[in-house]
């Protein structure tokens, strides 16, 4: 057997997944909130502050506060939502959209259900911003391409951009039995996979709707969808 020279040796793939049933729950007469936390999970984890699923009962609005420099991405699962930034602007997002904004340390923004009967369930991707400090003199309005929407239904069974700075953030819904091929930029840095909705096989490991999976040192992660509308999202740190 042909043996790689020390300097050339691949490191192994290190891997830990995060069930659903594990996260940590807060519910109150209002809405229900399950975070996956990954921090300190190895390096370059940090950059990744939580992902959030949160549902939220007719007619409520729930303020967030931003504890440092952060850049959000909000999906909203079932039922539209409205979305007021600090600077008071507001926008709904429908059902399925993706948006994606920064927002300054200590500024705040407000999620909505403008429904009168029905609840709402979204999710809520929160990472430090990458961007210089210089640039915060006006978050509202520096890198303005950062903030738009991706309708995932107009391109199926396809691994869709929707972040690419400093970190990239993907996602894509899925036929059942539909494969694809994820290339990492950083392998050293990791990927964390999360399962939105369906089920997945991520690297030969069984995922479910809400459970998590980090990946270290792998050039690329292959998946399957292993049931019909599966929804796949795929952070590099």
């Amino acid at each position: 057997m042909k043996h790689l020279p020390v300097s050339e040796t691949v490191p192994a793939t290190e891997a830990r997944i995060f069930p659903a049933t594990r996260r940590a729950g807060a519910q109150t007469p209002y809405s229900l909130q399950f975070q996956t936390n990954i921090t300190n999970t190895f390096s370059g984890s940090d950059t990744l502050q939580k992902i959030s699923d949160d549902t939220l009962r007719a007619g409520i609005e729930l303020s967030m506060l931003a504890d440092t420099d952060s850049v959000v991405v909000l999906l909203p699962y079932i039922g539209d939502l409205q979305v007021t930034n600090q600077d008071q602007t507001v926008r709904t997002l429908l059902e399925g959209q993706v948006f994606t904004w920064p927002v300054a340390q200590g500024g705040s923004y407000h999620l909505r259900n403008t429904y009168q009967e029905e609840a709402i369930n979204f999710f809520q991707i929160v990472f430090s911003d990458p961007f210089p400090k210089t640039v915060h003199c006006n978050p509202t309005e520096y890198h303005p391409a950062l903030a738009g929407t991706v309708i995932m239904e107009e391109r199926p069974n396809e691994m869709l951009s929707i972040f690419e700075k400093g970190q990239k953030i993907s996602i894509g819904k899925y036929d059942g039995r539909a494969e694809g091929i994820f290339q990492v930029q950083n392998p050293a840095q990791g990927v964390f996979a999360f399962i939105i909705e369906g089920a997945f096989e991520v690297q030969n490991r069984l995922l479910e709707a809400r459970d998590g999976l980090v990946l270290q040192n792998v050039n690329e992660v292959e998946f399957e969808a292993l049931s019909q509308d599966a929804v796949l999202v795929l952070i590099e740190l």
